[in-house]
């Protein structure tokens, strides 16, 4: 259970749903933002992109490179959990139906990890019934997004996580 105060409250996307992400501070001031902003551009953002579908896992991996995220790519679970020693996430983007063992058991294992910073879990799944959302929460995911995705969409997620 994590407890939050109200100034952790969540920030809406622009359909009002939940973002996760919590709002800009109070007393942040404009050159506070810029200062932010600019210190992340500059540092890419680690992500960790497990798909076992090689060619959807490469373009999304050549995707966010544009976009100036720095990617490891896993086709399965293990080999997932095997960069994890040498590469430390700020987003794992991961499918649901893997080879191995599935997303939802794949996002226990990571927030089982002793990691030396926090992980956003993503799921990226052709799976979107409200159980399946329900699933994901219950693993640890923090966000879940069905295929088709709007590369927009998770940009933008990835945009303000980065800024965090």
């Amino acid at each position: 259970m994590v407890l939050r105060n109200e100034s952790d409250a969540d920030s809406t996307d622009r359909d009002g749903q939940a973002t996760g992400l919590p709002h800009r501070r109070g007393g942040e001031t404009q050159e506070d933002q810029a200062r932010v902003e600019r210190q992340h551009v500059a540092t890419p953002l680690p992500v960790l992109v497990v798909e076992d579908n090689r060619d959807a896992a490469r373009s999304l991996e050549l995707l966010l490179k544009l976009i100036g995220c720095e990617v490891r790519v896993a086709f399965d679970g293990s080999s997932a959990l095997a960069l994890l020693p040498e590469f430390t996430p700020r987003a794992a983007i991961l499918d649901i139906g893997l080879p191995d063992f599935d997303g939802y058991e794949l996002a226990r294992r990571i927030r089982d990890q002793r990691l030396p910073a926090p992980v956003t879990l993503i799921a990226l799944t052709g799976w979107g019934e409200e159980e399946d959302r329900r699933n994901s929460a219950e693993a640890g995911f923090d966000h879940h997004l069905t295929k088709p995705v709007r590369f927009e969409e998770l940009s933008e997620l990835l945009e303000r996580l980065k800024r965090r």
